[in-house]
């Protein structure tokens, strides 16, 4: 019977909540509006980070694998790729890996898929056989490398699940079939899941580098930087006793091979924080921080919208009250009615998270890790569901027990206004959204700031009509007539229509090597990083790269190099760097031949905007298999692309397929990142001054309503309007100014977690600051505007008649 009575009366709460609702169309739009915007935005971005940053790796106990890189502390390369004899040194010395497996880098993994109607080039891994033992990884079809396999070098190929499905059409016979990778026959031994993805999500296949040509040169040298390992903790070792055990190895290594390993460091990385990347995480969590802010300012005015409606309608539950309504009644009415405008927003926020994460995907870095593994989960809608039904019953509670407890004599008395203590809640809910939305605007501003200043930084030569590929010839196919090829590949090129010149070179790299310079009479110089570029004679003019002095590479020049304006200051300070000697030499190497200066060119950024320039050596190319080239055009690039392919496949039809860039293109996505940041975090700042400015425009609207009678009381004792407007604007500004002074204080500090994404700007850019605070006074006063006008039209006689 009671449970009757209750279901009863929740379903006549819930009828007049629905009628209740309807006759306030503006509230409840604004209140769903509102609660979805939070909601939605708050869930597409949580399933971003719980996609990219929380989610588990899908490997047998993810959080015991690790990273080992070498690092270089004297210039300070926290990682970097090392050779295979330091890592049979770690796997030998170290006591906390249970087992340690050798990867190739990229560049070295290449490979060009043969035998077809045309060769293609494949981004494989070369990695040792007991990686996947390692990482627990079974494969979709078929095994992985067995010992014996390895052992010998055999040539076994394992598939990714996208290659299997281009190349092999999903086939289940696939197994025992055969590529032809480099013009030589591989047998295909499994297929992977397609959640594996190691190294990364361009890998298409995997193979053993013991069946690599170069496998017998790199077990013997130490300095053939080509590799990094992954290693899985022993069990009950913790990550920082691994770090401080590889330490100590990494010092009894630079004692015992003092010419190659003096000054080096060992780095281990968790595999999880390696595959998203510092930059990425601390972007995601930034733009996280900003949506929780949002949501917080949501939340700020829903309470505060709910707050006014309770004022509002405290004279109606006065009356009930009187009539005999219980105190608990008033409050489940209440209640309910939240809870239906939460359900209504939580429904709602799911849509506005599916088309939150559209445009997240669509603004997102191509690059991005695991970004095809993003969508929305049980567990992220389970805290939709939580989130949005526990909105509505918090916020609820404050006008449903204001409503309870308040005396009906004393509501009916004073006509329903609201009290001094609801008045400085609402008063306080302003300035906690005007604190958030600032502190969003000047970390928004700064990186508008910041993008737009590296908008405007040149890389040191003409991007524009630049053409860039990388064209890679077969292992042992070409030899030493690899020079002849790119040679008559410039030729080709130029007779083009439309082409201005064709060169051996490239644009950006961030790869800077771990060499050693030595200027003739000096001691070796270790310490300072610099970078090289291996070019043909026409590259200068190629790449629009000027001549500062001396001159540049003829066609018949067989030896000299050119470098860069800050290698001359760093090497020749005050001096005339031309005819100059140095030796640049691997550690623990004799650099062989002394380098001339011939030349001293423009200084570049290595690796797009924001990248250092670092001094810069340039050499004759001398011909190697894999290289990389510009054109310059003289109109829109692009449409040249095909022809310029064909003319270089026109000299050899075994060289493999290859995409061909713009150099505005890489511009581009060198920036990607920034970019989404920065769009990202000012989407979500315009979206909180948006809430802010409602926010006070719907403390001042109520507080208009229910101050009708002493507005009315001051007009009639001849008031003038001007005081009216200044009685109004002072309830709602001094919201806003204790916010904005509250949200200076915070915004000081928290912009400092941008310092390191900053460019051209400091994280207390007083220009920045003081834009932020007058673009929200602005706002402030034009959402005040309204409910000032509203109230100096108010008839005074009426209004006291109607009180």
């Amino acid at each position: 019977m009671c449970q009757s009575d209750g279901m009863s009366a929740f379903g006549a709460d819930f009828r007049y909540a629905l009628r209740t609702l309807r006759a306030n169309p503006g509230f409840t739009f604004l209140a769903i509006l509102l609660i979805a915007l939070g909601i939605g935005a708050n869930t597409a971005m949580f399933s971003v980070i719980e996609a990219v940053l929380l989610r588990p790796l899908p490997y047998r106990e993810p959080s015991r694998l690790c990273m080992v890189w070498k690092s270089v502390p004297s210039k300070n390369l926290d990682w970097d790729w090392t050779g295979y004899p330091a890592i049979q040194d770690w796997r030998r010395q170290n006591h906390v890996f249970e087992d340690v497996a050798a990867v190739a880098r990229p560049e070295a993994s290449v490979v060009a898929l043969t035998g077809g109607a045309e060769p293609q080039r494949i981004q494989s891994a070369k990695v040792e056989g007991n990686l996947f033992t390692l990482l627990g990884a079974n494969p979709l079809w078929g095994r992985t490398f067995s010992q014996s396999e390895a052992r010998r070098g055999d040539n076994v190929a394992i598939l990714s699940y996208g290659f299997w499905q281009r190349h092999f059409g999903a086939s289940n016979d696939v197994l025992g079939r055969t590529l032809e990778i480099d013009h030589r026959h591989c047998t295909i031994i499994g297929v992977m899941k397609p959640s594996f993805q190691f190294p990364s999500k361009d890998t298409q296949l995997w193979l053993l580098i013991s069946a690599d040509t170069r496998w017998p040169k790199f077990q013997q040298f130490r300095f053939a930087d080509a590799f990094t390992a992954i290693a899985r903790l022993k069990s009950g070792v913790s990550l920082t006793q691994a770090r401080a055990e590889m330490n100590v190895l990494a010092e009894r290594m630079a004692i015992q091979y003092p010419a190659t390993d003096a000054g080096l460091g060992v780095r281990v990385v968790p595999l999880a924080e390696q595959v998203a990347g510092p930059q990425v995480r601390r972007a995601l969590w930034i733009l996280l921080a900003a949506v929780l802010s949002v949501l917080l300012i949501t939340c700020t005015n829903v309470a505060n919208l709910l707050l006014a409606r309770g004022t509002a309608r405290s004279r109606e539950f006065a009356i009930r009250a009187a009539l005999g309504a219980r105190p608990a009644r008033l409050v489940q009415q209440l209640l309910t009615e939240s809870v239906v405008i939460s359900a209504a927003g939580g429904f709602f926020g799911l849509i506005v998270t599916a088309i939150g994460l559209k445009i997240l995907l669509a603004l997102a870095p191509a690059d991005l890790p695991r970004l095809d593994e993003i969508r929305i989960d049980t567990v992220v809608l389970a805290f939709t569901v939580v989130l949005s039904v526990g909105t509505g019953l918090f916020f609820g509670l404050f006008p449903a027990r204001q409503a309870a407890r308040r005396d009906a004599q004393e509501t009916l008395k004073d006509g329903g206004r609201a009290g001094s203590a609801r008045g400085s809640m609402r008063v306080s809910l302003v300035a906690a959204q005007y604190a958030l939305a600032l502190v969003l605007l000047t970390g928004s501003g700064l990186l508008v700031r910041s993008f737009l200043a590296l908008q405007a930084v040149t890389p040191g030569f003409d991007t524009h009509h630049l053409l860039t590929f990388t064209v890679d010839l077969p292992d042992g196919l070409y030899g030493e007539k690899a020079r002849v090829i790119f040679d008559r590949a410039i030729e080709a090129i130029d007779y083009l229509p439309g082409v201005q010149s064709a060169a051996v070179g490239g644009t950006f790299h961030s790869h800077i090597p771990n060499g050693v310079i030595t200027v003739e009479g000096r001691a070796p110089d270790d310490r300072e990083p610099f970078t090289g570029w291996n070019v043909s004679p026409e590259y200068f003019k190629t790449i629009g790269l000027p001549l500062q002095r001396g001159r540049v590479f003829s066609s018949t020049e067989t030896s000299g190099v050119v470098i860069s304006e800050s290698m001359a200051r760093r090497f020749w300070p005050g001096q005339n760097p031309l005819q100059k000697r140095f030796k640049r030499s691997l550690p623990g190497l004799d650099g062989g031949n002394w380098n001339t200066v011939i030349g001293v060119v423009g200084d570049r950024l290595v690796n797009g905007p924001g990248s250092s320039m670092l001094p810069t050596m340039y050499e004759l190319d001398a011909g190697r298999s894999s290289t990389t080239m510009v054109v310059r055009t003289l109109t829109d690039p692009l449409p040249l692309a095909p022809a310029v392919r064909q003319a270089v496949r026109s000299i050899d039809s075994e060289i493999p397929y290859f995409a061909i860039a713009t150099a505005d293109r890489q511009m581009l996505e060198l920036q990607a990142p920034r970019r989404f940041e920065t769009t990202l975090l000012t989407i979500f700042a315009v979206l909180a001054t948006l809430l802010a400015a409602a926010g006070i425009y719907g403390l001042l609207h109520y507080s208009v309503a229910q101050g009708r009678k002493e507005i009315g009381i001051r007009l009639a004792l001849g008031a003038r309007k001007s005081d009216v407007v200044r009685h109004v604007l002072s309830q709602g500004l001094r919201g806003v100014a204790l916010g904005l002074l509250i949200g200076m204080a915070v915004s000081y500090a928290a912009t400092r977690v941008l310092a390191s994404v900053l460019y051209g700007v400091t994280t207390t850019d007083p220009l920045t600051f003081a834009g932020v605070v007058i673009l929200l006074i602005i706002v402030a006063l034009a959402a005040s505007s309204q409910p000032a006008r509203q109230a100096i039209k108010l008839d005074p006689i009426a209004t006291l008649r109607h009180e």
